[in-house]
């Protein structure tokens, strides 16, 4: 899909996560939100893959640590990490008429930073169009169902 093939794919077991910022990542009533999954449109250009974490790869903790120091909004404060067992993902399965797909991979083996990636018709969807195509946030959304917050 898309290139992404020449990657290393993580294997079904292995544990992700996505550092958590309050408030921004939480509803009202304390449960995650899908906006911890959004993609967004940085100065470099469009996001085009939700970043994570690989726990079991050694640097996870100073990663962590670097990430947790600088939230993407000034009024949010590091409380935690989401966890996502990679073969969850790419369970997800969304309701569509396009064909869906998703990619958990990283750069190489020993990499401790890994992207999720979504595929509509076997195109990699990024920040342009994730906020406008229902099924990116129909998956945003069973991200936040199944993954365990985990808080600091």
């Amino acid at each position: 899909m898309s290139g992404k093939d020449s990657n290393y794919h993580l294997s079904g077991d292995e544990v992700v996560t996505r550092a958590l910022f309050t408030p921004s990542f939480f509803e009202e009533d304390g449960s995650l939100s899908p906006a911890a999954f959004h993609l967004h449109n940085l100065g470099k250009g469009p996001e085009k893959d939700i970043s994570v974490l690989r726990k079991a790869v050694e640097g996870y903790e100073e990663k962590l640590a670097g990430i947790a120091n600088n939230p993407r909004e000034k009024s949010d404060v590091f409380c935690g990490t989401a966890e996502l067992l990679t073969q969850d993902i790419r369970d997800i399965k969304i309701q569509s008429t396009n064909q869906t797909g998703v990619i958990v991979s990283s750069k190489h083996k020993n990499n401790v930073h890994a992207s999720i990636y979504f595929c509509l018709n076997n195109t990699i969807v990024d920040a342009r169009t994730s906020n406008t195509r229902i099924e990116f946030l129909a998956f945003a959304s069973k991200l936040a169902s199944i993954a365990k917050v985990v808080t600091t």
